[in-house]
């Protein structure tokens, strides 16, 4: 009988911004599933933005099977930005004060007051270690929030290459000159140039 309601389903707590919810799980789950029934719990979030559910440093894809023993953290990016596709010209791009404030309460909503261990370091001598909001630096956005938000898995080496390449005909320019590479500015603004 235990068994057969464990096949059911059962209760698991998912960590959110501000808290958590639980939802009920079927054995085997995919990431996508988790995801669409912690938005059917919070119907008056804002979900124009990309989501991730994951787990320590693993960062679940939709299709992935979530295993039984996981402790979830659910990050919807919608509430660090308004619904529709921001256009600034990469040469005019940056971050505003509010914006700032908005990624600082994110983190800290998100690994300041929750379980810890819902985000962990993925490089170097913290990986797998706890995230804390003291600790969290610009390395640590770019995995946890510019990466995730932003979809990089879209992102293409080629182009940005091609236009580095050429760059080199410039007067003043040469092979040996260096370059700051704005990957986020890059990404966000469709170009390269």
């Amino acid at each position: 009988m235990a068994q057969a309601a464990a096949m059911a389903g059962s209760t698991r707590k998912i960590h959110v911004l501000r808290g958590a919810v639980h939802v009920i799980l079927d054995h085997g789950c995919t990431a996508g599933d988790i995801i669409e029934r912690v938005q059917a719990t919070l119907p008056d979030q804002p979900y124009h933005g990309h989501t991730l559910l994951s787990s320590g440093m693993k960062k679940f894809q939709h299709s992935d099977v979530v295993s039984d023993g996981n402790h979830l953290a659910f990050a919807n990016y919608s509430f660090l930005a308004r619904p529709g596709r921001l256009q600034i010209p990469t040469e005019r791009s940056g971050i505003t004060i509010p914006q700032i404030q908005a990624l600082l309460d994110f983190v800290h909503d998100m690994i300041g007051v929750s379980e810890p261990g819902l985000w962990a370091g993925s490089f170097g001598d913290e990986r797998g270690k706890p995230l804390s909001f003291d600790t969290f630096n610009l390395y640590h956005a770019v995995e946890w929030i510019i990466l995730p938000a932003a979809m990089w898995s879209s992102w293409q080496m080629k182009p940005m290459l091609r236009c580095l390449f050429g760059s080199f005909h410039m007067p003043g320019l040469s092979q040996s000159s260096c370059f700051w590479l704005a990957f986020v500015a890059m990404q966000t603004s469709g170009s390269y140039a």
